[in-house]
């Protein structure tokens, strides 16, 4: 009993990153396109911190995505009569794990501390490519504020959001 449950947690852990890497190309896509593309930089001020709008954006599109994917596919939460309270469940958890946990993250890594993001800037330098400093600080801190929310995330889906 007890393998088989470590079978079926190794598994949602598998079908989560797979829907976390989807939720990932679906978010950078979008940030790039509106920061790097048509160049939507405005910027929201909440307690003294400036936030990039078209973070916000980006997540919440990959937000959406992420509830039907990890509803149906990775936890396979098929119950109808509790979908309400799964959405606003999943909104709180997603609200902190993304919309704070992420956006504190990438706000701290973009604008703050800085020497990670310029390690990364100098790597690609490294190889002679110099025009995608702006590229590069943007995903780079994206990424990694994606990686701590996700165990956020993880934790809370599968112990709270869509416990069988």
């Amino acid at each position: 009993m007890e393998k088989e449950k470590v079978s079926i947690l190794g598994k949602q852990v598998g079908k989560f990153t797979v829907v976390g890497i989807i939720n990932t190309i679906i978010d950078l896509a979008v940030l790039n396109f509106l920061v790097l593309v048509i160049g939507f930089k405005v910027q929201i001020q909440i307690l003294g911190i400036y936030f990039l709008v078209a973070n916000f954006i980006s997540v919440t599109i990959a937000m959406i995505n992420s509830f039907f994917m990890n509803k149906y596919w990775t936890f396979q939460s098929k119950e109808k009569k509790n979908i309400l309270e799964e959405v606003l469940k999943f909104f709180f958890v997603t609200v902190i794990g993304i919309y704070i946990i992420n956006q504190l993250v990438f706000n701290f890594f973009y604008s703050y501390w800085l020497w990670p993001t310029h390690l990364a800037v100098n790597i690609v330098h490294f190889v002679h490519i110099y025009s995608l400093d702006n590229f590069i600080s943007l995903n780079f801190a994206k990424v990694l504020a994606i990686l701590v929310s996700l165990v956020w995330n993880f934790i809370f889906y599968k112990l709270w959001v869509f416990k069988k």
